[in-house]
């Protein structure tokens, strides 16, 4: 009876809870769609550590996957879909089990337990984690870890230890970024049986070896994800910058304050908020700091509790620990010690509260239902003395308390007691969606895996259906930090040729989705959907129509992994658009060529002071012919050059036709090279006559300029212009955009204005007599605030493209910047340090090194095609040059192998892929290419499964049998001594 009562109320509070989600596939938070053939990716992802490249930004959690790859098994073996969402959803009645065993350390009454387990599921902390799109079976293990490690310090047995290193590792599994906060909790709680032992040195030695033995067990357990991490942040490619780690945690902090956390309140950085979990409005919401305040009531109980007094005072430890824990982390934001945030990556995954929230449900929960527990029995007492008062005010109290809980989620969810709302776009299920149907007609050229596809508009709603259906069209996967998706963008938004920027990512076929709707997590976004279709109706590409969405199919497309004779190397994004698409069929490498600022020539006075500085790397000799995107109003333009350092030379080319000009023919050796370039009407900003704008002071010297409060423009107006400067920001103003700024098209009150925040970003914004619109592009600047920084500015009638530290970040069309006006140059209630500013009318916006000789391409055979190896052969006809592209993302832990001897010239081509470049001799040949830490991480997986498989068969071996085997070992031991003493 009492099973079936617990059984009852944990279905009962689940179906109150989700009865809109059993049985129905989910696509919402952050709950990526999962169908029947999502199979072999998951796998994918369990192992191969490469996945945490792929995915741009996201960080490495492996063993999570294997739960949704057994349940996706599961459900295919049986054939139905349906079957993975219950197992998803399963966690909810298993949590309250899982809760409803460990409140048994604390209360004596189920109905006790019944209401903390529900208490458990039902409140704002779990129902945001569950909207946030966390994973609930986190939930489950979460209480039994804690619980099995309290067995453990009371009593030390190898299935106590057994238990709870496995819950331990599945916790952390499920939840790997929880880890940090409940190792915290677990120290926490030994720290307090140590304290509170009879004998503390009896204590250490019984219990200190198993608890090493214990940490020991987990962390092999966590290999893999250890494994994983310590890969991702030895990558120069990777890793978090330390500005947006702060301003992270500032945003955060601000609203997470101790009060917020302990009435499970809403907090800035998490869903709480939009599912109305905050506001002094809502009864709900103040009153909730009543369950802290009765959980520490627990307390006064200690002394008539003795059975439970460990168990009591280690669940207040560590609620208060916690509490202390988010206080320093407060502390630090607010003060001068924020290198400690960014010393130690392991904080960061702090950031979102939610992690901080969970620990202090699952400790503060049981301490809450013990006191109501005592609380109901003292009114009962007061009852039978006849002390009426005291009762009433007592039930007065639990009424308050237990209503809470129900009445509390009640006035959030408008009536109803569960997840029927979630924030944002609303929930989706798998209905025959616009996302749902681009992704089935994907599946064929997926399967072939020689290509990618992109849906426009691309979000996280879009994120979640491809992610485990087809990751090909995954545009994250293509640039380190979403790089290529900044690309893709600014060729929407500044009409280039989206075609050839297409191919050159091996992006062949595009979606575009009509029946978008918008839901504020934008990832791709055109502008204008419609003059996108047109555009790219204008290429004469294959379209389908399919009603809500059309299908594109871009033919030379570059496939993912190809093998040819010679590369083409290009300067800047701008000068893909000129390409024939000719080029892209002989398959070429594309490789930079850095933009390395501005030099000042001393020694010849006929030809222009400022050179234009560029630098490539070039693998092998051969014949190039050298091209110029190059603009200007005049109808010609003389033009100086300079190779390496030698004799300056000059070619005037013309303006008609095309904009990009042959300048001359080189055969340029391997090794490093140097280009310098030049026109006339290139002027030095502190050679103009200067007037000063604002309030503030300036001063030249030499060839230094310093700016404090103020802006220097110059008198003469620009219509098309490009701009050279370094800036060192000094000292930063109090307020974000207090910094660095430039000023174009600036004409009485009107301007455009870029400028760099000191978190490390910058942003376009424009001013007009009208007002002022800020955030037109925000993005990610990389400041560096100890060094010079090289800005290059182009505008070219309403295209404004600039480029960073030799690093191409934005181009910008919009019809206003099609205007003439000053140029200024600024610092906003800051003080920034300027030198090397100079400004030509005429504008070399980009280089293109192209081979003389026509290019070959070796057909290649693909033998072995999986996510982390490729195997090719070829047969080479003639002694030449080759290179081999891979299209995943650049990481200098691929490596390639030519007939076993290893590739050394590993380079980045296409904006994001890997490139090697060999000799090779007539003949057969083989290449394979992997991921070199694979093997081992595989291996760490493989371990980690087994160890925990093991420590489950210990824990759950029947005792009957280990007493037979003692007793049998012990029996056989006995006849020996015996036998020894006769």
């Amino acid at each position: 009876m009492k099973a079936s009562i617990i059984l009852f109320s944990a279905f009962l509070t689940s179906f109150l809870v989700a009865r809109v989600v059993f049985f129905r596939t989910l696509v919402f938070g952050d709950y990526a769609l999962v169908r029947l053939n999502s199979g072999p990716i998951i796998r994918e992802y369990i192992f191969n550590d490469w996945h945490r490249a792929a995915y741009g930004e996201n960080l490495p959690s492996p063993s999570a996957y294997l739960f949704l790859y057994f349940f996706d098994q599961l459900a295919s073996w049986v054939g139905r879909t349906e079957i993975f969402s219950f197992m998803m959803t399963l966690s909810f009645p298993l949590s309250f089990i899982a809760f409803y065993f460990f409140s048994k350390k604390f209360c004596e009454s189920m109905w006790s337990r019944i209401f903390g387990a529900a208490f458990y599921i039902i409140n704002p902390v779990v129902i945001t984690y569950y909207n946030f799109g966390g994973f609930m079976w986190a939930l489950v293990f979460l209480p039994f870890s804690l619980s099995f490690f309290i067995d453990l310090l009371e009593k030390q047995t190898n299935r106590n230890l057994a238990k709870a290193a496995i819950f331990t590792s599945l916790t952390m599994w499920a939840f790997p970024y929880l880890s940090i906060i409940l190792f915290l909790t677990l120290f926490t709680i030994a720290l307090s049986y140590l304290t509170l032992a009879g004998s503390r040195s009896n204590f250490l030695r019984t219990t200190l070896p198993r608890l090493l033995f214990f940490s020991l067990i987990v962390l092999v357990c966590n290999a893999a994800f250890l494994f994983s991490q310590y890969t991702c942040s030895q990558s120069p490619s990777y890793g978090y910058n330390a500005q947006s780690v702060l301003s992270d945690f500032e945003y955060t902090y601000r609203e997470a304050t101790l009060f917020n956390l302990f009435r499970f309140a809403g907090n800035v950085a998490s869903p709480q908020i939009p599912l109305g979990y905050t506001g002094s409005v809502k009864v709900g919401n103040e009153i909730s700091i009543i369950i802290p305040i009765i959980a520490f009531t627990s307390f006064f109980w200690i002394l008539k509790s003795p059975l439970k007094r460990n168990r009591i005072i280690t669940m207040l430890m560590s609620v208060s620990l916690t509490s202390l824990f988010i206080f320093l982390i407060r502390c630090i934001i607010y003060s001068q010690l924020n290198w400690i945030i960014v010393k130690i990556p392991l904080l960061w995954t702090l950031r979102n509260p939610i992690k901080l929230q969970l620990m202090l449900a699952v400790c503060m929960i049981p301490l809450f239902i013990f006191s109501m527990e005592k609380i109901a029995i003292s009114g009962i007492r007061f009852l039978r003395k006849r002390s009426l008062k005291f009762a009433a005010l007592t039930f007065i109290l639990v009424f308050l308390a237990v209503s809470h809980v129900y009445v509390y989620n009640s006035f959030v969810f408008n009536g109803y007691v569960g997840l029927d709302r979630t924030y944002g776009a609303p929930l989706s299920y798998l209905p025959d969606t616009t996302i749902v149907r681009m992704t089935d007609d994907s599946l064929d050229w997926y399967k072939e895996g020689t290509y990618r596809g992109i849906i426009l508009p691309f979000d996280h709603y879009t994120e979640l259906h491809v992610q485990f259906t087809n990751p090909l069209l995954y545009p994250s996967r293509l640039g380190v930090h979403s790089k290529v998706t900044d690309e893709i963008n600014d060729a929407l938004d500044s009409s280039l040729n989206l075609k050839n920027l297409l191919a050159l990512l091996s992006t062949k076929y595009v979606y575009v989705n009509y029946g978008w709707t918008e839901t504020g997590f934008h990832i791709i976004q055109p502008k204008n959907l419609t003059m996108i279709v047109e555009d790219l109706r204008k290429e004469n590409l294959t379209e389908e129509s399919h009603g809500e969405y059309s299908s594109f199919v871009i033919d030379t497309a570059l496939p993912m992994v190809y093998s040819s004779s010679y590369p083409v190397f290009y300067s800047t994004i701008e000068t893909i658009k000129l390409l024939n698409e000719t080029v892209f069929y002989s398959k070429p490498v594309f490789l930079n060529i850095d933009y390395a600022g501005c030099e000042i020539n001393m020694s010849d006075s006929s030809v222009p002071k400022i050179f234009s500085s560029y630098s490539w790397e070039m693998p092998f000799q051969s014949v190039y012919n050298l091209n110029a995107l190059v603009h200007g109003d005049e109808e010609e333009m003389p033009i100086y050059y300079s190779l390496d350092g030698g004799e300056i030379e000059n070619k005037t080319v013309l303006m008609t036709g095309g904009a990009l000009k042959h300048l001359a023919t080189f055969e340029l050796k391997a090794g490093p090279h140097t280009l310098w370039l030049a026109t006339d009407e290139t002027a030095s900003f502190m050679d103009l006559s200067k007037s000063f704008v604002g309030e503030g002071s300036w001063n030249v010297e030499e060839n230094l300029l310093k700016i404090e409060n103020g802006v220097l423009s110059t008198s003469q107006e620009y219509g098309n212009f490009d701009l050279n400067l370094k800036f060192k920001p000094v000292q930063f103003g109090e307020e974000s955009w207090n910094g660095p700024d430039l000023r174009f098209v600036w004409a009485d009150s009107s301007y455009w204005r870029l400028m760099f925040h000191k978190e490390g970003y910058f942003e376009l914004a424009k001013a007009t007599s009208g007002g002022y619109q800020p955030g037109i592009v925000v993005r990610q600047a990389n400041v560096g605030f100890d060094s010079w920084n090289l800005l290059r500015l182009i505008k070219n009638g309403e295209t404004l493209s600039l480029c960073l530290n030799g690093e191409h970040l934005l181009t910008f069309s919009d019809p206003t910047l099609n205007a003439s006006g000053r140029i200024g140059i600024g610092s906003d209630n800051s003080v920034t340090s300027f030198k090397d500013v100079a400004i030509s009318k005429n504008i070399i916006e980009g280089l293109e090194l192209l081979p003389a000789e026509t290019p070959k391409d070796t057909p290649i055979t693909i033998v072995r095609m999986d996510s982390g190896e490729y195997v090719l052969q070829f047969n080479q006809t003639y002694n030449s040059w080759v290179m081999v592209f891979l299209g995943e993302n650049y990481d200098q832990l691929w490596q390639a192998t030519m007939d076993g001897r290893v590739l050394s010239s590993h380079s980045m081509a296409n904006m994001y892929g890997n490139s090697w470049f060999t000799n090779t001799t007539q003949g057969a040949h083989e290449i394979q290419i992997f991921y070199k830490p694979n093997e081992m991480y595989r291996n760490l997986m493989y371990m980690s499964v087994v160890i925990v498989g093991v420590l489950f068969t210990v824990a759950h071996f029947p005792i009957t049998l280990l007493d037979k085997l003692r007793f049998s070992r012990k029996k056989t031991l006995n006849g020996r001594s015996q036998s020894d003493k006769t």
